[in-house]
Protein backbone atom coordinates (compact mmCIF):
# COMPACT_ATOMS: atom_id res chain seq x y z
CA UNK A 1 0.00 0.00 0.00
CA UNK A 2 1.25 3.27 -0.94
CA UNK A 3 0.45 6.47 1.53
CA UNK A 4 -1.59 9.10 0.46
CA UNK A 5 0.27 12.05 -0.90
CA UNK A 6 0.67 15.19 1.43
CA UNK A 7 -0.96 18.10 1.09
CA UNK A 8 0.36 20.56 -0.79
CA UNK A 9 2.17 23.07 1.53
CA UNK A 10 2.35 26.83 -0.20
CA UNK A 11 6.03 28.28 -0.17
CA UNK A 12 6.21 31.65 1.28
CA UNK A 13 7.18 33.25 -1.76
CA UNK A 14 4.53 35.73 -3.45
CA UNK A 15 3.88 33.46 -6.27
CA UNK A 16 3.95 30.41 -4.19
CA UNK A 17 7.27 29.02 -6.03
CA UNK A 18 10.96 28.91 -5.11
CA UNK A 19 12.39 31.37 -7.63
CA UNK A 20 15.02 29.29 -8.18
CA UNK A 21 12.55 26.21 -9.46
CA UNK A 22 12.34 24.97 -13.02
CA UNK A 23 8.51 24.89 -12.62
CA UNK A 24 8.81 28.98 -12.11
CA UNK A 25 7.79 30.34 -14.99
CA UNK A 26 8.28 34.18 -14.38
CA UNK A 27 11.27 35.73 -16.31
CA UNK A 28 14.46 36.13 -13.77
CA UNK A 29 15.65 39.39 -12.00
CA UNK A 30 19.09 38.49 -13.58
CA UNK A 31 18.00 37.36 -17.40
CA UNK A 32 18.30 41.00 -18.65
CA UNK A 33 20.65 42.25 -15.72
CA UNK A 34 24.82 43.22 -16.33
CA UNK A 35 26.77 40.50 -15.50
CA UNK A 36 28.31 40.32 -11.83
CA UNK A 37 31.53 41.51 -13.00
CA UNK A 38 29.81 44.79 -14.58
CA UNK A 39 30.69 48.16 -13.23
CA UNK A 40 26.89 49.30 -12.75
CA UNK A 41 26.21 45.78 -11.39
CA UNK A 42 28.33 46.70 -8.02
CA UNK A 43 27.48 49.78 -7.48
CA UNK A 44 23.70 49.44 -7.92
CA UNK A 45 24.58 46.22 -5.19
CA UNK A 46 26.21 48.64 -3.02
CA UNK A 47 24.04 51.15 -3.41
CA UNK A 48 20.76 48.99 -2.26
CA UNK A 49 22.61 47.36 0.81
CA UNK A 50 23.29 50.83 1.66
CA UNK A 51 20.16 51.80 1.80
CA UNK A 52 18.64 48.97 3.33
CA UNK A 53 21.17 48.55 6.19
CA UNK A 54 21.98 52.76 6.76
CA UNK A 55 19.19 54.84 8.39
CA UNK A 56 20.46 58.44 7.20
CA UNK A 57 19.83 60.72 10.31
CA UNK A 58 18.01 63.79 9.71
CA UNK A 59 19.85 66.85 10.16
CA UNK A 60 18.44 69.79 12.00
CA UNK A 61 18.90 73.11 10.12
CA UNK A 62 20.36 74.52 12.96
CA UNK A 63 23.50 76.32 13.03
CA UNK A 64 25.06 74.32 15.43
CA UNK A 65 24.08 71.27 14.09
CA UNK A 66 26.92 70.66 12.39
CA UNK A 67 25.40 69.87 9.02
CA UNK A 68 27.89 70.92 6.50
CA UNK A 69 30.78 68.93 7.50
CA UNK A 70 34.68 70.14 7.63
CA UNK A 71 37.19 68.64 5.98
CA UNK A 72 40.37 69.16 8.26
CA UNK A 73 44.20 68.43 7.07
CA UNK A 74 46.46 66.64 9.06
CA UNK A 75 48.20 70.15 9.60
CA UNK A 76 45.31 72.05 10.43
CA UNK A 77 44.00 69.53 13.16
CA UNK A 78 47.30 68.99 15.28
CA UNK A 79 47.80 73.10 14.96
CA UNK A 80 44.08 72.71 16.98
CA UNK A 81 45.17 70.37 19.16
CA UNK A 82 48.79 72.07 19.88
CA UNK A 83 49.20 74.42 23.23
CA UNK A 84 49.83 78.02 21.98
CA UNK A 85 49.61 81.57 23.82
CA UNK A 86 46.09 83.15 24.15
CA UNK A 87 45.14 85.16 21.24
CA UNK A 88 44.72 87.64 23.82
CA UNK A 89 47.83 88.15 25.71
CA UNK A 90 46.59 89.80 28.70
CA UNK A 91 44.03 86.82 29.81
CA UNK A 92 46.29 84.90 31.97
CA UNK A 93 46.89 81.04 32.31
CA UNK A 94 49.06 78.44 30.75
CA UNK A 95 49.04 77.33 27.27
CA UNK A 96 45.88 75.46 25.77
CA UNK A 97 45.47 74.49 22.80
CA UNK A 98 42.80 76.29 20.52
CA UNK A 99 40.34 73.43 20.74
CA UNK A 100 40.29 73.45 24.57
CA UNK A 101 39.63 77.03 24.61
CA UNK A 102 36.59 76.98 22.75
CA UNK A 103 35.56 73.79 24.58
CA UNK A 104 36.06 75.39 28.01
CA UNK A 105 34.23 78.81 26.92
CA UNK A 106 31.46 76.50 25.45
CA UNK A 107 31.31 74.52 28.75
CA UNK A 108 31.01 77.94 30.90
CA UNK A 109 28.55 79.29 28.49
CA UNK A 110 26.31 76.49 28.94
CA UNK A 111 26.43 76.32 33.06
CA UNK A 112 25.78 79.96 32.42
CA UNK A 113 22.56 79.63 30.90
CA UNK A 114 21.56 76.70 33.45
CA UNK A 115 21.77 79.51 36.39
CA UNK A 116 20.20 82.22 35.06
CA UNK A 117 16.94 80.09 33.93
CA UNK A 118 17.30 78.97 37.27
CA UNK A 119 17.90 82.03 39.42
CA UNK A 120 17.75 85.06 37.44
CA UNK A 121 15.67 87.04 34.56
CA UNK A 122 17.28 86.17 30.97
CA UNK A 123 15.82 88.21 28.80
CA UNK A 124 15.27 87.09 24.90
CA UNK A 125 17.80 87.26 22.31
CA UNK A 126 17.52 87.89 18.58
CA UNK A 127 21.57 87.27 18.01
CA UNK A 128 22.77 84.14 17.75
CA UNK A 129 25.29 82.81 20.25
CA UNK A 130 24.95 85.46 22.60
CA UNK A 131 22.74 85.32 26.18
CA UNK A 132 20.98 88.46 27.79
CA UNK A 133 20.08 88.60 31.29
CA UNK A 134 19.31 91.51 34.21
CA UNK A 135 20.29 92.45 37.72
CA UNK A 136 19.77 95.77 39.20
CA UNK A 137 18.96 98.16 36.69
CA UNK A 138 22.00 96.31 34.77
CA UNK A 139 21.77 94.48 31.32
CA UNK A 140 24.54 91.72 30.59
CA UNK A 141 25.19 90.13 27.41
CA UNK A 142 27.28 87.25 27.26
CA UNK A 143 29.48 85.93 24.27
CA UNK A 144 32.28 84.21 22.60
CA UNK A 145 34.96 86.34 21.12
CA UNK A 146 33.84 86.46 17.25
CA UNK A 147 36.99 86.77 16.11
CA UNK A 148 39.13 83.83 17.41
CA UNK A 149 36.26 82.14 19.21
CA UNK A 150 38.50 80.96 22.09
CA UNK A 151 37.57 83.53 25.09
CA UNK A 152 34.25 84.36 26.56
CA UNK A 153 33.42 87.77 27.44
CA UNK A 154 30.77 90.17 28.65
CA UNK A 155 29.01 93.48 27.94
CA UNK A 156 27.15 95.10 30.21
CA UNK A 157 24.96 98.44 30.05
CA UNK A 158 22.89 100.57 32.09
CA UNK A 159 19.12 99.96 31.77
CA UNK A 160 16.78 102.63 30.90
CA UNK A 161 15.20 104.44 34.01
CA UNK A 162 11.50 103.49 32.61
CA UNK A 163 10.30 106.27 35.47
CA UNK A 164 11.42 104.15 38.10
CA UNK A 165 12.56 106.46 40.79
CA UNK A 166 16.16 105.99 42.96
CA UNK A 167 17.87 104.02 40.53
CA UNK A 168 21.50 104.34 40.46
CA UNK A 169 23.19 105.78 37.58
CA UNK A 170 26.37 103.25 36.82
CA UNK A 171 29.32 105.21 35.82
CA UNK A 172 31.25 103.94 32.39
CA UNK A 173 34.27 103.19 34.01
CA UNK A 174 32.31 100.91 37.11
CA UNK A 175 30.64 98.88 33.93
CA UNK A 176 34.33 98.11 32.60
CA UNK A 177 35.39 97.27 35.71
CA UNK A 178 32.72 94.44 35.81
CA UNK A 179 33.63 93.88 32.36
CA UNK A 180 37.50 93.29 32.46
CA UNK A 181 37.27 91.39 35.85
CA UNK A 182 34.89 88.73 34.12
CA UNK A 183 37.70 88.51 31.61
CA UNK A 184 41.08 87.85 33.49
CA UNK A 185 39.32 86.11 36.82
CA UNK A 186 36.03 84.64 35.97
CA UNK A 187 36.15 83.10 32.57
CA UNK A 188 39.78 82.50 32.18
CA UNK A 189 41.11 79.00 32.44
CA UNK A 190 41.00 76.67 33.89
CA UNK A 191 37.51 77.26 33.13
CA UNK A 192 35.88 75.97 36.73
CA UNK A 193 31.44 76.89 36.99
CA UNK A 194 31.65 77.48 40.49
CA UNK A 195 33.79 80.74 39.70
CA UNK A 196 31.07 81.50 37.08
CA UNK A 197 28.64 81.46 40.16
CA UNK A 198 30.11 83.13 42.53
CA UNK A 199 30.52 86.67 40.20
CA UNK A 200 26.93 86.34 39.39
CA UNK A 201 26.17 85.71 42.82
CA UNK A 202 28.09 89.34 42.69
CA UNK A 203 26.49 91.51 40.75
CA UNK A 204 22.98 89.63 41.50
CA UNK A 205 23.25 90.69 45.36
CA UNK A 206 20.43 93.59 44.45
CA UNK A 207 21.47 96.25 46.70
CA UNK A 208 23.07 98.71 44.96
CA UNK A 209 25.71 99.84 47.61
CA UNK A 210 26.76 96.31 48.28
CA UNK A 211 27.36 95.70 44.09
CA UNK A 212 29.21 99.09 44.29
CA UNK A 213 31.42 98.04 47.02
CA UNK A 214 32.40 94.98 45.65
CA UNK A 215 33.34 96.54 42.33
CA UNK A 216 35.28 98.73 44.38
CA UNK A 217 37.31 95.62 45.76
CA UNK A 218 37.40 94.14 41.84
CA UNK A 219 38.93 97.34 40.95
CA UNK A 220 41.79 97.32 43.54
CA UNK A 221 42.43 93.70 42.74
CA UNK A 222 43.36 94.97 39.00
CA UNK A 223 44.99 97.71 39.95
CA UNK A 224 46.78 97.21 43.67
CA UNK A 225 48.65 100.67 42.79
CA UNK A 226 45.08 102.67 42.94
CA UNK A 227 45.89 103.22 46.68
CA UNK A 228 48.90 104.60 48.27
CA UNK A 229 50.10 103.28 51.63
CA UNK A 230 48.51 99.96 51.70
CA UNK A 231 50.18 97.06 53.34
CA UNK A 232 48.14 94.19 51.75
CA UNK A 233 47.08 92.87 48.64
CA UNK A 234 43.57 91.96 48.29
CA UNK A 235 41.81 89.58 45.75
CA UNK A 236 38.38 87.76 45.71
CA UNK A 237 38.18 84.13 45.83
CA UNK A 238 35.64 82.70 43.77
CA UNK A 239 35.63 79.20 44.84
CA UNK A 240 36.44 78.20 48.81
CA UNK A 241 40.46 77.37 48.87
CA UNK A 242 41.49 73.90 50.12
CA UNK A 243 42.79 76.09 53.04
CA UNK A 244 39.32 77.13 54.06
CA UNK A 245 37.58 76.00 57.07
CA UNK A 246 35.01 73.93 55.96
CA UNK A 247 32.04 76.96 56.36
CA UNK A 248 31.48 75.46 52.12
CA UNK A 249 33.32 72.78 50.89
CA UNK A 250 35.84 73.08 48.92
CA UNK A 251 36.02 74.37 45.51
CA UNK A 252 31.78 75.46 46.20
CA UNK A 253 31.52 79.19 44.92
CA UNK A 254 32.84 81.01 47.50
CA UNK A 255 29.87 83.99 47.48
CA UNK A 256 27.11 82.92 49.54
CA UNK A 257 24.01 84.85 50.48
CA UNK A 258 22.25 84.03 53.29
CA UNK A 259 19.60 85.61 55.59
CA UNK A 260 20.23 88.76 54.95
CA UNK A 261 23.92 88.39 55.04
CA UNK A 262 26.37 87.83 52.59
CA UNK A 263 29.43 85.11 52.58
CA UNK A 264 32.30 85.56 51.18
CA UNK A 265 35.86 85.10 50.96
CA UNK A 266 39.08 87.38 50.30
CA UNK A 267 42.79 86.68 49.77
CA UNK A 268 45.25 89.26 51.67
CA UNK A 269 49.10 89.49 50.83
CA UNK A 270 51.29 91.34 52.92
CA UNK A 271 53.16 93.57 50.78
CA UNK A 272 56.79 93.00 51.34
CA UNK A 273 58.00 95.79 53.44
CA UNK A 274 61.79 94.85 54.06
CA UNK A 275 65.16 94.85 51.90
CA UNK A 276 65.48 91.68 49.86
CA UNK A 277 61.81 90.72 50.58
CA UNK A 278 60.40 88.63 48.04
CA UNK A 279 56.61 88.47 47.28
CA UNK A 280 56.92 83.97 48.23
CA UNK A 281 58.42 85.20 51.42
CA UNK A 282 55.34 87.13 52.20
CA UNK A 283 51.95 85.88 54.66
CA UNK A 284 48.53 85.17 52.59
CA UNK A 285 45.32 84.93 54.63
CA UNK A 286 41.76 83.51 53.17
CA UNK A 287 39.56 85.99 55.05
CA UNK A 288 35.84 84.39 55.74
CA UNK A 289 34.02 88.15 55.80
CA UNK A 290 30.63 88.59 56.94
CA UNK A 291 28.49 91.15 55.46
CA UNK A 292 25.20 91.84 57.14
CA UNK A 293 22.65 94.21 55.68
CA UNK A 294 20.48 95.13 58.15
CA UNK A 295 22.92 95.98 60.84
CA UNK A 296 25.62 97.44 58.08
CA UNK A 297 28.30 95.85 59.87
CA UNK A 298 31.56 93.77 57.82
CA UNK A 299 33.01 91.16 60.34
CA UNK A 300 35.08 88.18 60.24
CA UNK A 301 32.96 84.53 60.33
CA UNK A 302 34.03 83.58 63.51
CA UNK A 303 32.72 80.86 65.72
CA UNK A 304 33.12 81.21 69.25
CA UNK A 305 34.63 77.93 71.02
CA UNK A 306 37.17 78.04 67.57
CA UNK A 307 40.47 79.03 68.88
CA UNK A 308 41.82 81.53 66.15
CA UNK A 309 45.22 81.96 65.49
CA UNK A 310 47.32 84.71 66.04
CA UNK A 311 46.72 86.70 62.51
CA UNK A 312 43.13 85.73 62.55
CA UNK A 313 42.62 87.02 65.91
CA UNK A 314 44.23 90.44 64.87
CA UNK A 315 42.09 90.65 61.41
CA UNK A 316 39.22 90.34 63.92
CA UNK A 317 40.26 92.76 66.54
CA UNK A 318 41.23 95.20 63.38
CA UNK A 319 37.19 94.95 61.78
CA UNK A 320 35.52 95.11 65.20
CA UNK A 321 37.24 98.07 65.85
CA UNK A 322 36.23 99.93 62.51
CA UNK A 323 32.73 101.20 63.27
CA UNK A 324 34.20 102.73 66.48
CA UNK A 325 36.25 105.49 64.49
CA UNK A 326 34.60 104.73 61.46
CA UNK A 327 32.70 107.96 59.83
CA UNK A 328 30.55 106.58 57.46
CA UNK A 329 28.33 108.59 55.06
CA UNK A 330 24.70 108.19 55.39
CA UNK A 331 23.45 105.52 53.14
CA UNK A 332 27.49 104.28 52.74
CA UNK A 333 27.89 100.59 52.65
CA UNK A 334 30.53 99.33 55.00
CA UNK A 335 31.93 96.19 53.19
CA UNK A 336 34.60 98.54 51.16
CA UNK A 337 35.73 100.83 53.56
CA UNK A 338 36.19 98.62 56.24
CA UNK A 339 38.12 96.12 53.57
CA UNK A 340 40.16 99.53 52.61
CA UNK A 341 40.77 100.23 56.75
CA UNK A 342 42.05 96.63 57.10
CA UNK A 343 44.44 96.62 54.12
CA UNK A 344 45.88 100.11 54.97
CA UNK A 345 45.98 99.26 58.79
CA UNK A 346 47.03 95.48 59.80
CA UNK A 347 50.36 95.04 61.62
CA UNK A 348 50.29 91.24 62.78
CA UNK A 349 51.58 90.95 66.49
CA UNK A 350 54.19 88.71 64.98
CA UNK A 351 55.51 91.34 62.20
CA UNK A 352 59.13 93.05 63.45
CA UNK A 353 59.35 96.91 64.29
CA UNK A 354 60.13 98.90 61.54
CA UNK A 355 61.24 102.47 61.96
CA UNK A 356 58.22 104.68 60.17
CA UNK A 357 60.13 105.41 56.56
CA UNK A 358 60.37 101.55 56.33
CA UNK A 359 57.00 100.94 57.11
CA UNK A 360 56.08 103.57 54.36
CA UNK A 361 57.82 102.03 51.53
CA UNK A 362 55.77 100.16 49.04
CA UNK A 363 57.18 97.76 46.84
CA UNK A 364 55.64 97.55 43.63
CA UNK A 365 52.78 94.93 43.40
CA UNK A 366 53.30 91.79 40.39
CA UNK A 367 49.49 92.83 39.76
CA UNK A 368 49.85 95.55 36.70
CA UNK A 369 47.20 98.34 35.42
CA UNK A 370 43.68 96.91 33.92
CA UNK A 371 44.87 94.90 30.81
CA UNK A 372 47.81 93.63 31.66
CA UNK A 373 48.60 90.39 32.88
CA UNK A 374 49.03 89.44 36.36
CA UNK A 375 50.94 87.20 38.25
CA UNK A 376 50.37 83.59 38.61
CA UNK A 377 50.08 84.01 42.52
CA UNK A 378 47.33 86.60 42.55
CA UNK A 379 45.27 84.72 39.28
CA UNK A 380 44.41 81.81 41.80
CA UNK A 381 44.70 81.78 45.47
CA UNK A 382 44.39 78.15 44.72
CA UNK A 383 47.88 77.76 43.22
CA UNK A 384 49.78 78.94 45.70
CA UNK A 385 49.13 75.30 47.75
CA UNK A 386 50.84 73.65 45.01
CA UNK A 387 53.52 75.74 44.16
CA UNK A 388 55.06 76.23 47.22
CA UNK A 389 53.50 80.15 47.34
CA UNK A 390 52.68 82.37 50.47
CA UNK A 391 52.08 80.71 53.84
CA UNK A 392 47.85 80.70 54.18
CA UNK A 393 46.93 80.90 57.85
CA UNK A 394 44.28 79.77 59.54
CA UNK A 395 40.78 81.15 60.31
CA UNK A 396 38.03 80.61 62.45
CA UNK A 397 34.31 79.66 61.37
CA UNK A 398 30.69 79.74 61.82
CA UNK A 399 28.47 76.97 62.39
CA UNK A 400 28.12 74.23 59.28
CA UNK A 401 24.75 76.17 58.41
CA UNK A 402 26.65 78.88 57.46
CA UNK A 403 26.35 82.42 58.83
CA UNK A 404 23.74 83.30 61.22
Amino acid sequence: MTSPPAPHMPHPSPSGIMPSSPLNTQPSPMAHSPGPNSLSYMQQVCHVHHRDRVKVPIISNRSWAGAVPTLLSHEAFDTLCRPCPHPQKDIPGPDLSPLERFLGCVYMKRHLQRFIQNEMTQLPSNEPGVVFFKVDGLQCQFFLNHTHMQSLHIKVSQLQNDGIPDVHQWSQEDLQIIEQFFELRVAAPPYRPNSMCAFIRMINVNITRVLKDFIQIMRLELMPELIQGLKWNVQFCLRVPPSAMPIVPTGMPAVLPFRGKILFFLQITRIPYMQGMDWKDCLSLVLPMVYDTGTNTTQLAERREQVQSVAMSAVSHQLKRFPEYAALQPNECSLFPAVRDLLANLILPTEPQLPPQIQNQIVPSPVGPVGTSPSQMMHSPMQSMSQGGPTTGTYSMVPPGGPN
